[in-house]
């Protein structure tokens, strides 16, 4: 009898091996498809799955859009990944400060801090508020359009369990954007980047794991172009003569667009009347 067990006994522990769940083993960080949702949502308007994401505006106009999750089974959160690309040829990036971090040293910050974290003693990392080597004023990285990088975290844990937020909504970061050509329905894309590290995640206290988010839906931002008004005067002139009257910059009014940047273009019929004698 005692040898029947000990012959049986390594079988079984080999079945519990083969049969133990593979995903229960760690994974490489970021391959875990997560329960979270992330939204972009024009900022103050969000409350859990709605807010204003169809948003409409004109050349010159601040957009800010808030990047907001909605955590319905109130998993615990210890740190969040949120990389963006943003199209540079209808928008420019508002910089929130100047980085110190030594890589991006000098570079701007695009990222004011939300609430998501801040029962939890979130800090957004020295590298977690970058342009990924942007200035800002021309594309300094290899890639297309504006990166945006976010990564905060929760503190370690000193004896009572790493902190971390399982809030059901709220805001991880907001962004502003600068209208500066006509467009319709642009979104904002989130990347998941393996090559370059700029994969969109979040991270949770006690698992090896980190986990995608379960959806993303991006905002759309339409621009008009720029309204004249008050409307232009008719002036009639004569043939040869001059009118100083007319300043055109005073009929446009962007504060966020210098006048030297706006190119001026006229039309119109010319009547001739010739005569024979």
């Amino acid at each position: 009898m005692h040898n029947r067990f000990f012959i049986l006994f390594p079988v079984l522990i080999v079945l519990f091996i083969l049969l133990y769940p593979v995903s229960s083993i760690s994974r490489t960080a970021g391959t875990v498809k997560g329960k979270i949702r992330m939204y972009l949502f024009e900022s103050g308007t969000g409350s859990g799955q709605s807010g204003i994401s169809d948003i409409h505006s004109t050349v010159g106009d601040t957009i800010s859009i808030d990047i907001s999750i909605r955590n319905n089974q109130r998993i615990l959160v210890s740190a969040i990944e949120v990389y963006l690309t943003v199209d540079d040829e209808y928008f420019d990036i508002v910089s929130q400060g100047t980085n110190t971090y030594d890589e991006y040293e000098s570079q701007p910050m695009p990222f004011i801090q939300g609430n998501y974290f801040s029962g939890a003693y979130g800090a957004v990392q020295p590298y977690g508020n970058t342009t990924h080597g942007d200035s800002l004023t021309a594309n300094d990285n290899i890639f297309d359009g504006w990166q945006l990088d976010y990564v905060e975290m929760t503190g370690p844990d000193v004896g009572f369990g790493r902190p971390s937020s399982n809030m059901s909504y709220g805001v991880v970061a907001t962004f502003q954007l600068v209208a500066k050509a006509p467009c319709d329905s642009v979104t904002i894309k989130l990347d998941l980047d393996s090559y370059y590290m700029r994969i969109s995640r979040y991270h949770h206290p006690y698992d090896n794991d980190s986990y995608f988010f379960q959806s993303f839906e991006s905002c759309k931002i339409s621009v008009s172009p720029v309204t004249i008004n008050p409307p232009l005067p008719d002036i009639y002139m004569k043939s040869g003569t001059v009118n100083n009257s007319l300043d055109l910059d005073d009929h446009v009014n962007l504060a966020s667009i210098p006048d030297s940047l706006f190119n001026w273009s006229a039309s119109g019929n010319t009547t001739r009347k010739s005569s024979t004698g």
